[in-house]
């Protein structure tokens, strides 16, 4: 992450001297330099090489007709960052992992910072925008954040997720969380091979996906165990959720090489009602819920819908409903 200052020293000579030039032509991150109507005045060869454009092309015209900056997160066009500066509709900033969209339709993560440029041609004002390619930063920071074999959130990033939610829990909200750990799937490993249960991990991940919302944090804790956090949801709705999953589960035919696979799955809950909880005591609450769930059901059979009943957070056990069990 960088940030530029708010104003560059003067530059009097033309656009401007040969030594900047060279200076801004040596730079490797990608500098446009536009005037206060945001028509584009200079771009160094990192800028040319980033948005794909030769220097005749582009001098003259509108910036946004060549670049569109969108939320990294939202996709919604943010705006021009130079009217936006202009204007001190928002601080001289660095943007992080914004979405840099060319006129030819190819999208870069990148962060973005601009400046006042003064003394530029001839003692009027210009804007530099400074942009500089994230797509390795962003690569960095989704390994530090997701999990590598199913791009799922990672335990790490879960926790503070809750974290920020317990601190900011109001009388009134109700969240919870789901923990799931898919039963005797080191049966899985054990009779065809790390490759066919990671094959089934991802398969059983993207499933998850599409049975979540949108608000959603949808997390691999590791092995074949994954936890859910449910945003503003009562408890009705959040078993909704978990019978939904588990039905997601004994009803699909999962294969590798050929074999068909059947699993099934142990939920258990926790409510998120209090802010005397803590990340760690929500965790293990719910996972002494599906260790409850999961040593009740028994074995022998290939499948079963696992209910539970969710419990207030001042009770120190799950209260597990008995398990429905159907047997192969």
């Amino acid at each position: 992450m960088y940030t530029a200052p708010s104003e560059v020293p003067a530059v009097n000579s033309g656009l401007m001297p040969p030594f900047y030039l060279a200076v801004l032509d040596a730079l490797p991150v990608a500098v446009i330099v536009t005037d206060f109507s945001g028509h584009i005045l200079y771009l160094n060869p990192a800028a040319l090489r980033l948005i794909g454009m030769n220097r005749d092309s582009v001098r003259g015209h509108q910036l946004s007709d060549a670049i569109t900056l969108l939320d990294g997160t939202s996709r919604q066009a943010v705006g021009d960052p130079l009217t936006r500066f202009i204007s001190r509709s928002e601080r001289p900033r660095s943007g992080e992992f914004d979405v840099l969209q060319l006129a030819r339709g190819v999208e870069i993560p990148v962060e973005y910072s601009c400046a006042i440029l003064r003394g530029l041609n001839q003692n009027s004002d210009g804007i530099v925008l400074l942009l500089r390619d994230a797509t390795t930063l962003r690569e960095l920071a989704q390994e530090a954040t997701h999990d590598s074999l199913t791009r799922l959130t990672n335990r790490h990033q879960f926790e503070l997720r809750l974290g920020r939610l317990l601190e900011t829990l109001r009388p009134g909200d109700a969240h919870a969380l789901l923990y799931m750990d898919l039963d005797h799937f080191k049966e899985i490993n054990d009779t065809y091979g790390h490759a066919a249960g990671d094959f089934i991990l991802c398969q059983v991940a993207e499933l998850f996906v599409s049975r979540i919302r949108e608000r959603d944090t949808l997390a691999r804790l590791g092995g074949d165990e994954f936890v859910l956090l449910l945003e503003h949801c009562p408890i009705a709705l959040a078993n909704e959720h978990a019978e939904a999953i588990s039905r997601a589960i004994s009803g699909k035919e999962f294969s590798w090489s050929g074999v068909s696979i059947r699993l099934a799955v142990s939920v258990g809950a926790v409510a998120i009602v209090s802010r005397t909880q803590t990340t760690s005591s929500v965790l293990a609450a719910a996972d002494r819920a599906c260790y409850a769930v999961k040593r009740r059901a028994g074995t022998g059979r290939t499948s079963r819908f696992a209910r539970f009943r969710l419990f207030p957070a001042h009770q120190q056990e799950a209260q597990p409903i008995p398990t429905t069990r159907r047997h192969s």
